[in-house]
């Protein structure tokens, strides 16, 4: 079964972000919870309204030569975009025996995605490297009231279960996650956001307590509670990392700047 209250997996996409990439990680990842699988793609509503200006023009890649921006061209590549994004997540829901269901919306991507994503939803959110944090993916995982996975670069979520912890509930709550993704705390890797070495201590006794009996998971004193100390040890990495809304390496910057930083897959629960 899913974790308490969390029910179904809402895929979010647009023109930016709607890759197949991550299909497969997506569905196993929904697999492993117990969930529904559901995608989003959101056409862009102020897109289709420059293409419909007399001077709309983009810039073709990699040559870099501005052509006519055309409204019915750009509707059939949207509708191209969600094909595409809808037969890999198709196939994926698929080889995982998931329910499947994909919608299409016209509107602001971002406050699309906040409007659908409900109480018991985990909401997914690709990356698009070009914008950063000023992209869609940011600013809706800073708002959302409800679990945010936003992917790592590559799209996958496959890599080790390391789960951030800072003793806050919201931390709590993604231990808890952590391990029923890991299969159980051994597999588990905990990365102690601690000022000092004895509150880390502290904190690994603490969560250990909060872990079903059996072999204890594996941990890591970050060196420290800051974003910069989460970044060095694991900025590179391949990891899915699950922390809490309230981790204090999230106390100055916030996620949007995390997820500037960091290559791995972050999972945020409130």
């Amino acid at each position: 079964m899913s974790p308490p209250g969390l029910r179904r997996v809402l895929v979010a996409l647009d023109v930016a972000t709607s890759g197949g990439g991550a299909a497969a990680g997506t569905a196993e990842l929904a697999a492993a919870l117990g969930a529904e699988l559901e995608a989003l793609f959101v056409e862009d509503v102020e897109l289709l309204r420059a293409a419909g200006l007399p001077l709309a023009a983009e810039l073709a890649l990699p040559s870099g030569a501005a052509r006519a921006l055309d409204r019915e061209a750009l509707e059939a590549q949207l509708g191209a975009f969600a094909a595409a994004a809808r037969e890999a997540l198709s196939a994926a829901a698929l080889s995982h025996r998931l329910a499947f269901r994909f919608r299409v919306a016209r509107g602001n991507p971002a406050g699309e995605f906040l409007a659908a994503a409900g109480p018991t939803d985990l909401l997914v959110l690709g990356r698009d490297p070009r914008l950063g944090r000023r992209g869609t993916t940011g600013a809706v995982a800073s708002r959302a009231g409800t679990p945010v996975l936003v992917l790592g670069r590559g799209g996958g979520t496959g890599g080790p279960r390391w789960a951030v912890y800072g003793g806050s509930p919201s931390c709590d709550r993604a231990l808890e996650l952590a391990a029923r993704l890991a299969g159980g705390a051994a597999g588990l890797t905990l990365l102690l956001a601690a000022a000092t070495a004895g509150e880390a201590e502290q904190l690994a006794a603490r969560a250990r307590a909060r872990l079903p009996p059996g072999r204890a998971p594996a941990t890591r004193w970050l060196g420290g509670a800051r974003r910069a100390d989460l970044v060095r040890a694991a900025g590179r990495s391949g990891a899915l990392l699950l922390m809490g809304a309230g981790s204090p390496v999230l106390a100055a910057g916030g996620l949007e700047r995390l997820l500037d930083e960091l290559d791995a897959a972050v999972l945020v629960t409130r």
